[in-house]
Formats: structure tokens, C-alpha cells, sequence
């Protein structure tokens, strides 16, 4: 199997930047989360190195893909989040928030209105002030 060096580490890339941000304190959180140090990380993204079967496993396990997915790009459920844009109304997108969304487009109608209702019980509700 050739793999694509350069489409390997965009992948890695553009899901740490979409779960953790961009910059330096970016890069410090990836690597505390992924518990690989950021001059590692930061050598993958300057395309100095392609991460090894261990760090490859981390940040599968991290960020909540398969080493398959990283390596190939092969998982339609995850390669349409990471396509999808990363900002609706106004707001990025995590990586968490992007995996509700998925499981929101699989569940069944029942499973909706459970996950519905379970939302709508967690919503802090507005107290009514005491007019005096």
C-alpha cells in the first residue's frame, strides 16, 4: 500500500486544529490530550516526519477516528464531518460536537425524540423575577 505522506498528515492535521485550535497553546493542549509532545507534533505538521504505529494509535484514540481513517482517508462518516464546514452560525465546530451530529443523522425517530427530550430536561430554565 503507497500511502500519501502529504494526505496522511493534512488529515491529521486539519482534525487537531478542528478539535483543538490554532496556535501555540493550540499545539500545547493537542499534545497534553494526545500525550505526545508538541516538538513531535510540530515536526508532523512542518512535514518533517510521519507519526509512528504508536502515535498514530494516540492520535486515532484522541481524536476519535481509526489509524484506517488517518492513513487512508476510508470512512464516509468521518470523512464527510471532516469535509463539512467547521462553522455554523457563527460557531466552530469541535470534534465532539461534530460526532453528536453524526449520531444525530443515524439515529432512528424514536432514538431522536429520547435524545430530544433528555436535551430539553437539561436546559436551565429562565427563573421569573418578583416584580416589587
Amino acid at each position: 500500500m503507497d500511502l500519501d505522506r502529504e494526505r496522511v498528515i493534512n488529515r491529521i492535521e486539519r482534525l487537531v486544529k478542528a478539535a483543538f485550535g490554532v496556535g501555540w497553546g493550540s499545539l500545547k493542549a493537542a499534545s497534553e490530550s494526545l500525550n505526545i509532545p508538541s516538538g513531535v507534533l510540530l515536526g508532523y505538521f512542518k512535514r518533517r516526519s510521519l507519526p509512528d504505529a504508536e502515535n498514530l494509535y494516540k492520535i486515532a484514540q484522541g481524536l476519535g477516528v481509526t489509524v484506517d481513517f488517518l492513513l487512508t482517508g476510508d470512512d464516509p462518516d468521518i470523512a464527510s464531518l471532516v469535509k463539512e464546514s467547521e462553522v455554523i452560525y457563527g460557531f466552530k465546530l469541535t470534534l465532539e460536537e461534530r460526532k453528536v451530529i453524526k449520531l444525530w443523522r443515524n439515529a432512528s425517530g424514536k432514538g431522536k425524540e429520547v435524545a430530544k427530550r433528555i436535551l430539553e430536561s437539561e436546559q436551565i430554565k429562565p427563573t421569573k423575577q418578583k416584580k416589587t
